[in-house]
């Protein structure tokens, strides 16, 4: 019992889908949000290399903005789509904003970036606010959070 509590610490996705710990299996996830932000900020100081890493990063469902959120949202068996259409179509739009990032950035077209970069973050938290629904949906009280971070996680180091 004393883990199942300790798990329910972990329980701000409901509050905050990205706050979900990270299994070994997404060491490779993106901070879109920081990255997106800098774009913005001045997209000559952010380097090819990056924007390319976190364009494909957002084309693999695994580590996509709608992979980074949890593990539970509901995915294909094949290539672990979600299955809500909602989110599919929002992460579908996500990566289509950083293939024009990336585009723009390959051709030095730099003052037309934070404009997508500023729709990239909307879509960002209309993915996010979509999957917390889906989550609250899945696990409508923060005990069957916690149940299902602790079998799937393992807080044996707690």
């Amino acid at each position: 019992m004393k883990k199942l509590a300790k798990a329910m610490l972990h329980m701000d996705v409901h509050f905050n889908p990205l706050s979900l710990n990270r299994t070994k299996r997404h060491l490779s996830v993106i901070n879109y949000y920081e990255i997106l932000n800098r774009l913005i900020k001045d997209p000559v100081f952010v380097g090819y290399d990056e924007v390319t890493s976190a364009r494909m990063s957002a084309a693999s469902w695994q580590v996509c903005a709608v992979g980074n959120i949890c593990e539970a949202i509901p995915r294909s068996t094949d290539i672990r789509v979600p299955d809500d259409k909602v989110l599919f179509r929002l992460g579908m739009r996500f990566l289509e904003k950083w293939k024009v990032i990336l585009d723009l950035h390959a051709s030095h077209q730099y003052d037309a970036i934070p404009y997508y970069a500023k729709q990239a973050i909307e879509i960002q938290d209309q993915i996010e606010k979509r999957a917390l629904e889906l989550l609250k949906e899945l696990f409508p009280t923060k005990l069957e959070w916690a149940k299902y971070v602790y079998q799937n996680h393992q807080y044996n180091s707690l």
